[in-house]
């Protein structure tokens, strides 16, 4: 159970055998490999197990095939009927192909016996005592196996899973595998395309919210309530094509689930959007009320200015009286270009808030789901 699960969950197979690598070897992993033909059905093709590592401890014939990578590869292939004269049969030619199939690299490695030290005495499991050539070999399989260029990262449909999809994906498979028994083949179907399904809606949903907040932004400026309607319905259309096309949606009933709970999703996402942004709007109309009052005491102040100086010009007066209608006239001017500057600020505010605003909306949503 634990072999089989181990190959769902894992992008590399460390498959450990004693002194040999022999044929039934392969053919007992091949049965937990079973699970990855299932697997693989709901990626389109791509391989469900990326890397399988034949590791053979205390290998005895270092003079047939050294130690190491190479001597390894030469061994494997041997077995699989490679490098043999003679026709394979048809049990050999079948395995070979299955796990061509079934994996996208696999390798083996030869490693030397640890059980004597330099001074020829038993090792008793203090790592100072084992010799040098064992830990070269052993450096060299680490280094083989985990180091940045060689490490494989998990994939699902051809996509590399983060660390949280991973924890997901466990969730997802280690209950069916609590048992002693394996469970049977179509569940790990059905669970398989469970996962691809919600993986599908979520990369999907990340779309949409993405895409929801460069819509907002529309240049700096507050959209309008039917341009973001119209906006909102093809992005909505983009994000469903997006998921019907995800090449894992095999099964049917999982595909119709995930796209009923994406739908779900984002009618809830918008509606939540289009209250923040009805609040924003409001705000938004009420200081643009304010700038239009701003403008018209504006308009006014500048009539009253101009009909001052020009009854100044047309009538004569002393010169206490002129310096007096003079000032007010001064004072009207100014008045009305101080109400003009502060309908052109609050515009300018007002635009740059509620944009500002518009664009939070998605990010403040994300929080709020997550």
């Amino acid at each position: 159970t634990s072999s089989a699960l181990s190959v769902l969950l894992s992008s590399i197979q460390v498959f450990n055998v004693m002194r040999n690598l022999q044929l039934d070897h392969l053919q007992h992993l091949q049965m937990y490999y079973k699970y990855g033909t299932y697997a693989q059905g709901l990626e389109s093709g791509t391989s469900g197990f990326q890397l399988c590592v034949f590791l053979v401890r205390d290998w005895q014939w270092p003079k047939e095939y050294e130690f190491g990578w190479e001597g390894g590869e030469r061994l494997l292939e041997k077995i699989l009927g490679a490098e043999s004269k003679n026709k394979p049969t048809d049990e050999l030619r079948d395995l070979r192909t299955y796990f061509k199939s079934c994996l996208s690299s696999r390798n083996c490695f030869l490693m030397p016996s640890p059980v004597l030290t330099d001074d020829g005495c038993s090792l008793n499991g203090a790592v100072n005592g084992i010799t040098p050539s064992l830990k070269e070999y052993l450096r060299d399989f680490v280094r083989g196996l985990l180091s940045p260029s060689k490490l494989v990262v998990k994939t699902v449909d051809g996509e590399p899973l983060t660390a949280s999809q991973l924890c997901k994906f466990v969730e997802k498979m280690t209950p069916i595998f609590s048992s002693e028994e394996l469970p049977v083949p179509g569940l790990v179907v059905v669970k398989a395309a469970e996962f691809c399904a919600e993986l599908a809606r979520d990369k999907a949903l990340m779309e949409y919210r993405y895409y929801l907040g460069q819509v907002l932004q529309s240049d700096g400026k507050l959209i309008s309530p039917g341009e973001l309607k119209q906006k909102e319905g093809k992005l909505r259309s983009k994000v469903l094509d997006l998921f019907d096309n995800a090449a894992c949606l095999k099964l049917n009933e999982c595909k119709q689930k995930g796209r009923k709970s994406l739908i779900q999703q984002l009618n809830t996402i918008f509606c939540d959007v289009w209250k923040g942004y009805q609040v924003v709007r409001k705000k938004y109309e009420e200081s643009k009320k304010l700038e239009d009052d701003l403008m018209i005491a504006t308009h006014s102040l500048s009539v009253i200015a101009k009909a001052l100086m020009l009854f100044v010009t047309c009538i004569p007066m002393g010169p206490i009286p002129m310096a007096i209608v003079a000032t007010t006239s001064i004072t009207a001017v100014l008045a009305a270009t101080g109400t003009g500057v502060a309908a052109m600020i609050t515009n300018q505010k007002n635009e740059k808030d509620s944009a500002v605003a518009a664009r939070k909306l998605p990010a403040d949503l994300e929080k709020k789901l997550s």
